[in-house]
């Protein structure tokens, strides 16, 4: 759904909450903070089964998204369900709306067993053109004067994902270290060392998250794994690469692992720990790219 104003967004989003009430379906709203504000006021009370989160917290790294989702379906029993969903707003860094748009294009993949009606809302006034045309190829239908009509410019969702696998060089100046089977504790020590700013309880997030990548390269392949990290404006990121390949990589970190799954739990801990996540894994190898921001 493009909109252009608040009031067309307000119209239309409560329009679609409201008519999933009346037939009890239950919703899931995830929108930045202004437009959650503007819902609460336009439910008026009829909110009872809708839940709204904050999109800067659960999408702040897309891979969230799917398993916030999958947790509310599973609570919700055998009733289909609504989904609001602002993974994109004006101000995400290139990183994020990367990652975002990877996010809706897996949405068609991960998310199509479930019985819900998604709405993704737009703001043609806030972002830039290529992010609504990336809009329209990510979604298969496009809600237009509010008429549901096939989207004449939807992509396959892994054509989708194969024109992003490619992330960015480093920056020339990034620091790097090469580890092996006995060089963990380097590791930690060397994230600890260069992410200066970071509060105490960030850091500690941030140097599990990448001591979690590097065992994953120790474990799982025949090493040496690279470490390299530099800052961009507020954010520090460290990017782990192995000449490894990772199974299934679109759903990995994406799918909450059981207690009695063996594997799975590292990804899965980093996207939690993470305020973006980029992971990439072919016949090349794999490379893990790690954003925290500066606080």
């Amino acid at each position: 759904m493009r909109h252009t104003s608040a009031e067309d967004y307000l119209h239309r989003v409560v329009a679609f909450i409201e008519t999933g009430l009346a037939a009890d379906e239950p919703a899931l709203v995830f929108a930045p903070r202004p437009n959650l504000d503007l819902l609460r006021d336009g439910l008026n009370g009829s909110g009872e089964h809708v839940t709204l989160l904050d999109a800067a917290d659960i999408a702040r790294n897309p891979a969230r998204i799917i398993p916030a989702a999958r947790q509310f379906v599973a609570a919700q029993g055998t009733r289909r369900i609504r989904v609001v969903g602002e993974p994109i707003w004006a101000g995400r860094s290139d990183a994020s709306v990367r990652e975002a748009v990877r996010h809706e294009a897996l949405v068609n993949v991960l998310f199509a067993d479930i019985a819900a009606d998604v709405l993704c809302p737009y703001d043609e006034a806030g972002l830039e053109a290529a992010v609504i045309a990336d809009a329209c190829r990510t979604h298969p239908y496009l809600l237009e004067h509010g008429t549901l009509q096939p989207s004449p410019d939807f992509a396959d969702p892994l054509s989708v994902l194969s024109a992003t696998d490619e992330l960015p060089e480093p920056p020339s100046h990034a620091e790097t270290l090469i580890f092996g089977h006995a060089d963990l504790s380097t590791v930690r020590d060397f994230v600890t060392d260069r992410a200066n700013g970071i509060s105490a309880d960030r850091m500690q997030d941030l140097v599990l998250a990448v001591n979690e990548a590097a065992s994953n390269t120790i474990d799982h392949t025949d090493g040496p794994g690279l470490l390299r990290t530099w800052r961009d404006d507020d954010t520090v990121i460290f990017e782990v690469s192995d000449r490894g390949r990772i199974p299934s990589v679109r759903r990995a970190g994406r799918v909450a692992p059981t207690p009695h799954e063996p594997r799975g739990r590292g990804l899965w801990i980093i996207n939690q720990l993470c305020d973006l996540v980029e992971l990439r894994s072919n016949s090349t190898g794999t490379v893990l790219r790690i954003h925290v921001t500066v606080q």
